[in-house]
């Protein structure tokens, strides 16, 4: 039976540098079109994916399948040079198709007035000028006014400093000035050094709720984006914009993202969890953590804000939170959003899946539930509870110091708070303080609520930091909640807590990962074919997941993904363990 799989792999491996072949010529000759052309590689790709992992599944000697790995199609140079050459004929073909003709390119339409005046002006920022130009081209250069007009609407709409740059040329020369505007004032060297100067301008990410330098990230990348294809070499530049981003940000934050992701370029998969980091710290009713929120942040009924309805706030005194600028509301906002919109009712549980809201359960032992200005009571609430909800009997238990003396945490990865009795906190003499508005908070069995609150210094392993507990007068439970991984750098597995330390051994029981294996990491960012020394470490370092039953799930050595056995999200899924192992301090 082994002996006919391996026949299959090679037989489809062959099949897949053959097709790539073909492919690459029939996209020469013409004979397949550029949606077609590409089709075929996806098709090729996968079919390669889905052999590379039959392989990884035959129980073989290590030596055998190291040797079938090295023929596979992902690490054939000739077959990967063969893809690089048909991505490059493929974006070559988009290029020209996107392309106006020249009979396009002479068509003139009629100017609009109405549709000038909502031009917005140029803001001076070198990185806002395709955007800006994209817009102007449109309405007034490929329009049938004199130039003399053209140059004075464009004045009309440009910043002081560019204004005044502009001033020499008469309105004879407004294709001197556009030239002049366009190939040197903004320039793609220009952009390409305002972004690189915003980008060493944000701080380097220590904690990963600091929403102010990751939305000033985001917003860096989102740029990035969006002018990467309108300069040359874009990939030299997005490379540019990686070497220096990642350095500013937790280095199990950048592993776990080159994990997850699946079609998407390392940039936009860097870009999407930034975002999902920013909204899980922006919740409903909140900001930033704060009891007494700015109610102007949350937009009542989706789209409206409630500056609006301020009769001593003008326009100008407005300003967006989405791209910072005066005159206009973040609902208003012409560019791309950032943070995300709020709208009430959102119900944000510990469940990974939003769920009908007569259907929704709580998946944790805490599970933060948003709740309007009416106050739940406790024997309104159905005992709903799911067979995969993490019990208090099973949740992960680690260690963790305040003040010198050691206490037990329950550790929920479902839970958006934490939690401590307010006799502990008393007993350690913290600064309690008092909620404006009680916050309640919804159990697998119970509904709590807490009036206090206390920020108190924890060390959990080597870590010492200040985590905001709420105080609850009727338990007797510790909890921290799934905030406490990033902010203390711990990486949860099945039989153990993790934490990401710098300058320690990667043998070491209190840490995964460390600075001294960063060539490591460099191959699991940047390669895509996966050698067999790499693949031997990762196997041995998570032995305790990769099972020889596979019960949990095994991995996808190209990819470097893990494909679990269930469908039941980690986070929901039962511990079955109660020795569960401890990070001491």
């Amino acid at each position: 039976m082994e002996m006919d799989q391996v026949a299959m792999f090679k037989t489809q491996n062959l099949q897949g540098i053959a097709a790539l072949f073909t492919l690459k010529l029939e996209l020469e000759s013409g004979l397949v079109d550029v949606d077609g052309a590409a089709q075929s590689l996806r098709n090729i790709t996968m079919q390669a994916n889905r052999n590379l992992e039959m392989l990884m599944g035959l129980e073989l000697d290590t030596e055998e399948k190291v040797g079938l790995m090295v023929t596979h199609l992902s690490n054939c140079k000739e077959a990967s040079s063969c893809i690089t050459e048909i991505r490059r004929m493929i974006q070559e073909k988009e290029k020209c198709q996107s392309l106006p003709s020249e009979k396009e390119k002479t068509k003139t339409s009629k100017f609009c007035k109405e549709s000038y005046d909502d031009l917005r002006a140029f803001s001076g920022n070198p990185i806002d000028f395709p955007r800006f130009w994209a817009l102007f081209s449109k309405k007034v250069d490929n329009t049938d006014i004199d130039d003399d007009d053209k140059l004075e609407y464009l004045l009309r709409k440009m910043d002081s400093r560019t204004v005044d740059l502009l001033k020499v040329f008469e309105g004879k020369d407004y294709t001197r000035a556009k030239n002049y505007l366009v190939d040197e004032l903004f320039c793609g060297k220009t952009i390409q050094n305002e972004i690189m100067r915003k980008l060493r301008a944000c701080k380097t990410v220590v904690n990963m709720s600091d929403s102010t330098n990751l939305i000033r990230i985001s917003e860096v990348i989102n740029s990035v984006l969006m002018v990467a294809d309108s300069i040359d070499c874009p990939e030299n530049f997005v490379n540019d914009v990686l070497k220096c981003l990642k350095p500013k940000l937790p280095e199990y934050f950048v592993i776990l993202c080159s994990m997850n992701r699946q079609d998407s370029t390392e940039l936009e998969t860097l870009q999407k969890e930034i975002r999902n980091r920013v909204l899980e710290i922006y919740e409903p009713g909140t900001v930033d953590g704060n009891e007494n929120p700015d109610n102007s942040l949350i937009l009542k009924n989706g789209d409206q804000d409630g500056r609006l309805r301020n009769p001593n706030l003008s326009s100008r005194d407005i300003r967006c939170y989405n791209c910072n600028k005066r005159g206009h509301v973040a609902s208003n906002c012409r560019f791309p959003h950032l943070i995300p919109r709020f709208r009430s009712g959102w119900n944000r549980g510990a469940s990974v899946k939003q769920q009908h809201k007569s259907q929704q359960s709580p998946k944790s032992v805490v599970a933060m539930n948003q709740i309007e200005r009416s106050e739940q009571k406790p024997e309104d609430i159905e005992d709903d509870t799911s067979p995969y909800e993490v019990k208090v009997q099973n949740a992960l238990e680690i260690t963790a110091k305040i003040d010198g003396n050691e206490y037990r945490f329950l550790l929920d990865t479902g839970a958006n708070v934490n939690i401590l009795p307010l006799k502990l906190a008393k007993e350690l003499g913290s600064e309690i303080r008092t909620l404006k508005k009680p916050l309640t908070f919804k159990t697998v069995n119970d509904v709590k609520q807490a009036s206090y609150f206390s920020w108190i210094e924890v060390t959990i392993g080597f870590e010492k930091q200040k985590v905001k507990f709420y105080l609850l007068p009727d338990t007797s439970e510790k909890i921290l909640g799934i905030q406490t991984l990033a902010i203390f750098h711990l990486i949860v597995l099945p039989d153990a807590v993790y934490q990401l330390l710098e300058n320690s051994d990667l043998g070491s029981k209190e840490c995964v990962f460390s600075n001294k294996v960063e060539s490591l990491f460099e191959k699991i960012l940047t390669e895509k074919a996966v050698d067999d020394e790499l693949r031997k470490l990762l196997l041995s370092k998570f032995k305790t997941v990769f099972t020889e039953t596979k019960e949990v799930g095994r991995i996808a050595t190209e990819t470097l993904k893990i494909n679990l056995s269930s469908d039941i999200p980690i986070a929901l899924k039962p511990v079955s363990r109660t020795d569960m192992a401890t990070i001491c301090a």
